[in-house]
């Protein structure tokens, strides 16, 4: 049995690299696609930053400060996002955009990202996302323009050909979207230096009240006596933001899978001082599911007090203490207990004969209910899957079927009270409840005049992992 270990461990890395590549494949659906509709998984719904005359500068000078024709309402939102190859950048207001010629200074509604490499000294690069006009399709299309490349380290130079761009507009909204890869922009640190300037021909307005070109810029920058543009992006020393590319990192989606299998835990009845044996039992195993190995934490409540805490076989850990129904041929593959955290640690497993249907694993573990426990005191057991307590034990987890591919355990908790023989579940609208006989031996007696206990047993989903001592 020990070689099968062996060969099983094999089997397990493998088992692990194809678990690897699923991750990735999740990881690709919260993504951005660049359309210019910000309804992506991969834009974060609290990570826009709203940029204001309270964050930022209008640009006009200080004898005409105020030029914005509407400052309470030119205003908009942005975003960056990663995922460690591309900067994805969006941006969105709530009013049209505006367009009289193909001058991207000042002829139509325009976002200029400007980016700088060192903490000093002038812009490095700046980006022109222009809202244009095709004369040939009747139509107004997005298009980048002034790419300006100021870094010269050799590969690092920007064409607009590197840039993808798109745009949604209605009456009474404006968004922008587009994609540029990290390496094309010089990003190679853990952050970069920004500022952002978006414009309109029309957004501000003259002392004869003639709509013009006004901009605000972000961030807020201060304006001096002797040039109210000092502090501007495109000066010697101008102020830029700073943003960590792990803050704007693109999250993997966790997508909601059904278990392929979950357990029934038994608590029975008990007063202060008493020892008694909680039973975990397979349950729900899928119709075309075998388990080759299964692997979980059992934690426990702090007036649950275990008996046993060490292994009886050391080459078996708690197998023989535990196992009290497991498929013909089947071992411990590890086991460790923490009284620190109530936590055991379990792994089984077998060579040739799987567990196949419900009721195919019977764990019995038993436990001393506390000496100062009062009546009415929640006692509580749970079945389930802890990335903390995973990496305080230094395992890797996951549970395998008899063709060595990863399954998804139900995590499952039951409750029940010191020295009640009848107590209701409290249960959510999505848990089941089991019943609990008063001792650890299944009654032969009518269902009807057992003294049963209701127990709550929430079966959730679990991660799947292997369990798996690491080297």
């Amino acid at each position: 049995m020990r070689t099968f270990k062996k060969v099983l461990s094999v089997a397990l890395v493998l088992a692990m690299a194809v678990s690897c590549f699923a991750l990735t494949s999740l990881a690709e659906d919260a993504a951005i696609t660049v359309d210019g509709n910000l309804d992506d998984s991969g834009w974060a719904a609290d990570g826009w930053t709203t940029v204001t005359t309270e964050n930022g500068t209008a640009q006009s000078g200080a004898e005409q400060e105020g030029i914005l024709k509407d400052p309470e309402n030119f205003k908009y939102d942005f975003q960056f996002a990663t995922d460690g190859t591309t900067l994805y950048f969006a941006f969105k207001t709530d009013f049209a955009p505006s367009y009289l010629n193909e001058d991207p200074q000042d002829g139509a509604t325009n976002m200029r990202l400007w980016l700088r490499d060192g903490d000093s000294g002038t812009f490095d690069r700046l980006i022109d996302f222009f809202y244009s006009y095709d004369e040939a399709t009747k139509t107004y299309v997005p298009l980048v323009q002034r790419v300006t490349d100021n870094f010269n380290a050799e590969g690092s130079k920007l064409e607009v050909a590197d840039v993808d761009f798109k745009f949604a507009a209605t009456d009474n909204s404006y968004a922008g979207e587009a994609a540029i890869a990290l390496a094309d922009l010089g990003i190679t640190g853990d952050s970069f230096n920004f500022a952002l300037t978006f414009s309109a021909p029309d957004a501000g307005i003259d002392e004869e009240e003639n709509e013009v070109y006004e901009c605000l810029v972000y961030p807020k920058y201060e304006k001096t006596e002797d040039d109210h543009l000092a502090n501007a992006p495109y000066k010697d020393g101008g102020v830029f933001a700073t943003l960590a590319l792990a803050d704007i990192t693109i999250a993997e989606d966790t997508p909601e899978v059904e278990a392929d299998f979950g357990w029934d835990i038994v608590i029975p009845e008990g007063e202060a001082g008493d020892e008694i044996d909680v039973t975990i039992t397979l349950k729900g195993l899928a119709e075309d599911k075998s388990i080759l190995m299964v692997s979980m934490f059992v934690t426990h409540s702090d007036n649950l007090v275990p008996v046993v805490t060490e292994p009886t076989d050391v080459e078996d850990p708690f197998f023989t203490d535990f196992g009290t129904k497991t498929p013909n041929g089947w071992e411990s593959a590890g086991g460790q207990y923490s009284a620190e955290d109530n936590a055991y640690y379990l792994c089984f497993m077998g060579a040739a004969n799987a567990a196949e249907a419900d009721g195919d694993i019977v764990l019995t573990i038993p436990f001393k209910i506390a000496d100062d426990a009062k009546d009415g005191d929640e006692l509580k057991v749970s079945v389930n899957y802890d990335e903390a307590l995973a990496e305080k034990f230094d395992i890797t987890i996951e549970n395998m079927d008899g063709d060595v591919k990863p399954l998804n355990a139900g995590a499952a908790d039951a409750t029940t009270k010191v020295g009640l023989t009848d107590t209701s579940s409290d249960v959510s609208s999505s848990a089941s409840s089991a019943p609990a006989d008063s001792s650890s031996t299944p009654s032969t007696s009518d269902v009807g005049i057992a003294a049963i206990i209701v127990l709550a047993v929430a079966a959730v989903i679990g991660a799947a992992v292997i369990i798996r001592k690491r080297a």
